[in-house]
């Protein structure tokens, strides 16, 4: 009894083998190529999609440069996802990794859904856009620059920035009086060229009103290129001398990874300050970046295809580029929610827009507006809205998702 209450307990601690699933067999799928900033966003409406009643999907996706995701998209015939991929299943924790399926679609599987995380513009080396995709801006996304928590730096210029990876240790000054401590491009970790985070670095940094000499492209960018975010974050904690160190990033990556890095404050061209994305750092309000302060930020665009009537080709797709756009409620949560948590900012609350990479930014009244919505449900956020319900009618603007919203 006792040899086999050993065995017993030997084969409870020994782990089970993950289950191979075929990606064929998902629930509803919805094939997606996206970059790996928004992959959070995915796991997370994914997460409520896999486990909806209203309208279950499995959201099943690759990551990509934002680029070569524009490629794949505006190819004719479009490219297929031949890969290993991963997938949303119910009851997912989108704090965690997620798990693969694999691809045992003969010839691989249309993308539903394509993603760039910057103007498609900015992509020179995709084809023209077919007449039948359709592209559609959706919430911004935050670019910022990063230290080790050991450095003591804590802001950065514009110009500093542009001879620290335009110039790198030969920015012309001697080892004893270095223009900046990021002098050695051995600790200046960036992206590879097909990745947003590296191109709105680009567009930003170049000189406004200078000649091509002066304009920065991605073979100028000087820095080691890494292929995830994720190494970025590793190499940045890592690093044996954090003061040289440097890191480009999404924001949301790093609003994921607080403690173990230092955001920079920046000062873009023409500015006398410098400042975080957010209020403060530390704060997710994304206040500076909201009202123009900070200017290092792009939309992200959603791309699909269309029937020869130009409508959506698969229905599921379009049902879930609108989630994100926050223009389609019929789920049990409100989506809008899901952008707002992994630190996107929809569209409906900036009071700023730009047409192109890096360009000058504008006022913008977006109508509806979700202000009000968005600053109460960052983290840690609140709202001096007024509040409204069906019963409780707002006294001046518009009742909207619970806030009196001025417009």
């Amino acid at each position: 009894m006792r040899a086999l209450l050993v065995v017993t307990a030997l084969a409870a601690a020994m782990p089970l083998r993950a289950q191979t699933v075929n990606c064929s067999s998902l629930p509803h799928p919805v094939w997606l190529e996206i970059g790996d900033t928004q992959e959070q966003l995915i796991k997370t409406l994914g997460a409520h999609l896999a486990s909806s009643t209203a309208h279950p999907l499995t959201l099943v996706y690759h990551t990509n440069g934002s680029c070569t995701n524009v490629a794949d998209a505006y190819a004719q015939p479009p490219n297929k996802l031949t890969v290993t991929m991963n997938y949303v299943p119910a009851g997912f924790n989108p704090a965690t990794a997620s798990p693969t399926c694999v691809n045992d679609i003969a010839g691989g599987h249309v993308i539903d859904v394509a993603n760039s995380a910057l103007f498609v513009s900015s992509c020179t080396s995709a084809p023209p856009k077919p007449a039948n995709v359709s592209v559609v801006q959706g919430p911004i996304q935050a670019y910022t620059l990063v230290v080790p928590n050991g450095s003591s730096q804590t802001a950065i210029t514009a110009e500093e920035a542009y001879m620290v990876f335009g110039f790198g240790n030969n920015d012309g000054f001697g080892p004893a009086t270095p223009l900046s401590p990021w002098n050695d491009t051995a600790f200046m970790f960036t992206r590879p060229s097909t990745k947003s985070t590296l191109l709105t670095w680009v567009a930003s940094l170049s000189v406004p009103g200078s000649d091509a000499a002066h304009t920065f492209t991605p073979a100028k960018f000087l820095g080691t290129p890494e292929p995830a975010s994720t190494d970025v974050v590793s190499h940045v904690t890592t690093s044996t001398s954090p003061e040289k160190t440097i890191g480009l990033l999404g924001a949301e990556v790093f609003d994921a990874n607080p403690t173990a890095l230092k955001e920079l404050a920046f000062q873009w061209w023409g500015q006398t300050h410098a400042y975080y994305p957010d209020s403060t750092l530390g704060a997710h309000d994304k206040k500076n970046l909201r009202d123009g302060h900070y200017a290092i930020w792009s939309p992200t665009f959603w791309i699909e295809n269309l029937d020869a009537q130009g409508a959506p080709a698969n229905p599921d797709a379009d049902f879930v580029i609108q989630l994100i756009l926050g223009q389609q409620q019929t789920l049990e949560t409100n989506p809008l929610l899901d952008v707002v948590s992994v630190g996107l900012v929809p569209s409906c609350a900036m009071a700023v827009n730009r047409t192109v990479e890096g360009g000058p930014l504008s006022v913008f009244n977006p109508a509806p507006s979700c202000s009000c919505f968005y600053e109460a449900n960052v983290p840690g956020g609140h709202s001096a809205c007024a509040t409204c319900s069906a019963t409780t009618p707002c006294q001046s603007g518009t009742c909207r998702a619970g806030f009196c919203e001025a417009r």
